[in-house]
């Protein structure tokens, strides 16, 4: 365990007032699977697991209610973050999850509200001391839940856990955190210890006044000879250019075109922009120094100037460092520094959810995530609106109307409808089941009602196909869970129907957009994953394919979505981290060392490019993320940079390498890295929540 100078774990909180339907879980009579569990007195246990997991199992009391919450205290007795599970049974044999991050170290309060179980939410409310909380899974209803096993999921090492005050309660617990310090004034892990960390604030500032001088020497702003003002490759023209970026075909090969018409693979950074604010509301106590929230010259530094304040009070100690170094001229100066950055480091796109301002004084090529997609005030299932209602297509204009100052933009290669629908997480999707199972009325559930009675005809046609005994096709607007399992025809028919809705979910906002602009590319819904055959619905409005794919090699990925679908294909994110650096969380992807980090971006990155229907690859995400959390809770060790926009010089060596062959690579006249012995990053455990 992390010593951080305290120890409370053998302190009770006493928090829970006795409360009439307060229930303890009963720790004699819970199953141990893959773990030891030893009592340690005031009601607390130590779980210990190997690197395999573990996890326990405890009965839950018959009288839950939907208002309840499910209270435990954590404290992760390891030197990283961790993932903590929680499994909620009900009566399919698959659980419903939910995933939290712990720091090491730490007493955390854990109070889940019961009522998620619905799995209408995916990320929950972050609290104090808790890292992201997500779940995922089935919905499971109240009445029927039977176990709940906390489990710890695969870790680096053997580790424990002490957990204490495990019940179900009807209220929140209160949320507290040990009186200790764990960030420094510049944003970095006070009790760790690594190559190139920042000594001091002095130090930092130094650092970054002398990377201002050097981007000024003329010999640090040279381009390639071989590319022209868009980053297109003057060795293989396309056609002519139409002004805009737009899609060739070429023999079996995809490839993107510039405005001129020069051949162009989108190499991408995600989230280029100065900060990354951390969480602090609640965690006051966590950091060295925060200063005033009406000081002016930190102004920029709190969100409550540079955005919406709907995560709470959150502070960037990225932007609080360029502010000491460069005062009020501070963007400008990162601006400057980060342009030529990309330059040297051969990116050439400004990807996902980076900084308006930059893109508008860096004149290179970007993608646009629209905002807001269109919602109705009914939803059908999580984020999944009522796409067949008049009120999804008036909300359909106006989201469209957002891309009218960019219409006529050279620099804008396509836009994004929208990244990660919560709706589309979890494998077999079939939002057309999810639809009968809603209680409520809507557009979409009439729809349905109506291909069916097209199709059947008389109510007797379909219960005899759906081995139902509906008295009017008027009955299926009552909910019908799992409908899917009725018959193997209400099976075909409901996959069917979930796949047309998918397809009215795209072609609403696809062609409103189109209306306004018919120039730039639409380059889809950067999904999660590949989660049913529903998402195919509606490809045909988008000129690129685009998936998230946090795999080590893509290839896999690529081929099964090129199998599905003849279109062009761009990966929206992929990263991998590494705890050789001043974090505790390696992200999706894990390595070994920022060395071995740069290998596993050249092998990802090249197997990408060699890809025939590959167009391009961004990266997720420039700067490191916050040491104790973002909005979200995330803590991961991703970026090109870390808190003091320093970068990672062994990682950015090998991104420069794979950018200088990724033409010779995508014509065949290398083979991608990564295929031969001495090349295979070395992957590590990964932490992620």
């Amino acid at each position: 365990m992390m010593d951080f100078g305290f120890d409370d774990t053998d302190k009770p909180l006493n928090k829970y007032p006795k409360e009439e339907h307060m229930q303890k879980l009963d720790w004699n009579t819970a199953a141990p699977i893959g773990c030891t569990v030893t009592s340690l007195g005031n009601e607390g246990y130590r779980i210990h697991a190997n690197e395999c997991g573990g996890k326990l199992a405890f009965d839950v009391p018959c009288d839950v209610e939907p208002t309840f919450f499910l209270n435990f205290d954590i404290t992760y007795e390891g030197e990283n973050s961790m993932c903590f599970s929680v499994e909620f049974y009900g009566q399919s044999p698959e659980p419903l999850f939910m995933s939290i991050g712990l720091l090491p170290g730490i007493r955390t309060q854990v109070s889940m509200p019961i009522a998620a179980l619905d799995s209408q939410r995916i990320f929950l409310r972050a609290t104090p001391g808790k890292l992201k909380t997500t779940l995922g899974g089935k919905p499971i209803d109240v009445k029927e839940l039977t176990k709940i096993s906390l489990c710890m999921d695969k870790i680096p090492t053997p580790s424990s856990v002490i957990v204490q005050n495990l019940c179900i309660s009807p209220t929140e617990q209160p949320y507290e955190i040990p009186d200790t310090k764990l960030c420094d004034e510049i944003g970095q892990a006070i009790h760790k210890t690594w190559h190139g960390k920042t000594a001091s604030a002095e130090e930092m500032v130094a650092y970054l006044r002398a990377e201002k001088a050097k981007y000024n020497l003329p010999e640090n702003q040279t381009q390639r000879s071989d590319l022209n003002q868009y980053g297109g490759w003057l060795n293989k023209p396309l056609g002519e250019g139409t002004g805009y970026f737009h899609v060739v075909k070429e023999g079996d090969r995809y490839w993107l075109a510039d405005p001129q018409g020069y051949a162009f693979i989108s190499a991408g950074l995600d989230c280029i922009g100065p900060d990354s604010h951390g969480r602090t509301e609640g965690i006051e106590k966590f950091y060295t120094w925060l200063p005033a929230q009406d000081d002016p010259t930190f102004a920029d530094a709190w969100n409550t100037r540079m955005r919406p304040v709907r995560h709470g009070r959150m502070f960037s100690h990225a932007t609080s460092n360029l502010i000491r170094a460069f005062g009020d001229t501070w963007f400008e100066d990162w601006a400057h520094i980060t342009k030529s950055r990309l330059r040297e480091w051969g990116i050439n796109t400004i990807a996902n959810w980076s900084s308006p301002r930059f893109i508008e004084s860096a004149k290179m090529p970007y993608v646009w995530p629209l905002r807001d997609f269109p919602q109705t005030a009914m939803s059908i299932f999580r984020d999944f609106p009522d796409v067949f209602s008049d009120e999804y297509a008036a909300n359909s204009k106006t989201f469209a109307s957002q891309i009218e100052p960019m219409k006529d933009d050279p620099y804008l290669i396509g836009y994004f409808l929208s990244n990660e629908p919560h709706w589309a997480f979890g494998n077999s999707l079939n939002i057309a089941e999810e639809l009968l199972a809603s209680r409520h009325d809507s557009a979409t559930k009439d729809a349905f009602i109506n291909f069916l009675q097209k199709k059947y005809q008389s109510i007797s046609n379909l219960n005899k196909a759906w081995g139902t005994g509906f008295s009017g096709y008027d009955e299926l607007k009552n909910p019908i869970r799992n409908a899917r399992t009725l018959s193997t025809a209400a099976n075909d028919d409901i996959s069917v129907f979930s796949k047309e809705m998918v397809r009215k979910y795209i072609s609403v906002p696809s062609l409103a957009l189109r209306a306004i602009d018919p120039n730039h590319l639409n380059l889809g819904i950067r999904y999660a994953w590949f989660s049913g055959e529903a998402l195919l619905g509606g490809i045909e409005h988008f000129d690129v394919f685009s998936f998230n794919c946090y795999a080590n090699d893509p290839t896999s990925a690529l081929d099964a979505f090129a199998k599905a679908v003849d279109l062009p294909l761009m990966i929206g994110e992929y990263h991998h981290g590494a705890l050789d650096v001043g974090l505790w969380a390696t992200g999706i992807g894990a390595t070994t060392t920022q060395e071995q980090r740069g290998k596993a971006y050249r092998r990802y990155t090249e197997n990408a490019i060699a890809f025939n229907k590959c167009v391009g690859a961004h990266y997720f995400i420039l700067n490191d993320q916050p040491l104790l959390g973002r909005f979200d809770g995330e803590n991961y060790q991703i970026g090109f940079v870390d808190v003091c926009h320093k970068p990672y010089d062994d990682f950015v060596s090998a991104v420069k390498q794979t950018t200088d062959c990724m033409y010779d690579v995508a014509t065949a006249k290398q083979p991608p890295y990564g295929h031969k012995d001495d090349e295979m990053p070395e992957y590590a455990t990964k932490i992620y929540y």
